[in-house]
């Protein structure tokens, strides 16, 4: 007579064991691609960028999150020579950044000082 065996059927634990690392690649997975779209849109406003007022010494860093309810984050770095191309900068990017994503902010931490020149 065989002892009886109490708990899961035979495999159980390694169909469990196969569904974890499934779940855990998928989430994995989905964090590339909000790192691929954070790229892709910062390539994006840089073109925007060179393309409407030229080579500026402007960093756009874009923060996207796991959930599409929280906006996209964009965070604009560097040193501009004048207050009114801060702001033509920061209306590009809103602009270009609007045409992408439905919900954004950014982050506007442009400075302004006279003595950074526009690179030709």
């Amino acid at each position: 007579m065989q002892p009886e065996r109490s708990g899961s059927p035979p495999g159980s634990s390694w169909l469990f064991l196969i569904l974890v690392v499934g779940v855990g690649l998928a989430v994995f997975d989905l964090g590339g691609r909000h790192e691929e779209e954070a790229e892709r849109l910062q390539v994006m406003i840089s073109k925007a960028l060179d393309r409407e007022v030229g080579h500026v010494p402007v960093l756009p860093i874009a923060h996207v999150p796991r959930s599409r309810r929280s906006p996209v984050i964009v965070e604009l770095t560097g040193n501009v020579p004048t207050a009114e191309l801060r702001d033509v900068i920061v209306h590009v990017v809103e602009r270009e950044i609007a045409r992408l994503q439905p919900y954004y902010r950014i982050d506007d931490r442009l400075g302004v000082d006279e003595a950074v020149t526009p690179a030709a």
